[in-house]
């Protein structure tokens, strides 16, 4: 992924974590088990992260991450078929 991030941007972090949570919506969809607790781990990581310096490598890797799995939930997500 390009890493055109500012990731001492509030707002990117904050997009990237609404992202992630549109992901795990579409990916568990029907498994509220799995939907619940894939949100929380994301919350949990995002709140684990909460004290790195903003403009750091780490903070840019852990939002990088945040986008890559949110990219690999929508891309394995179970096709709905409307036939």
């Amino acid at each position: 992924m390009s890493s055109q991030i500012i990731p001492h941007n509030k707002t990117v972090v904050l997009s990237t974590y609404r992202n992630l949570l549109r992901a795990t919506r579409i990916a568990f969809q029907g498994d509220h088990d799995t939907l619940h607790n894939s949100r929380r781990f994301a919350r949990d990581s995002f709140d684990q992260n909460r004290g790195v310096k903003a403009g750091s490598i780490e903070a840019e890797k852990a939002v990088e991450h945040a986008q890559g799995v949110a990219q690999i939930l929508r891309e394995n997500a179970a096709p709905t078929f409307d036939d």
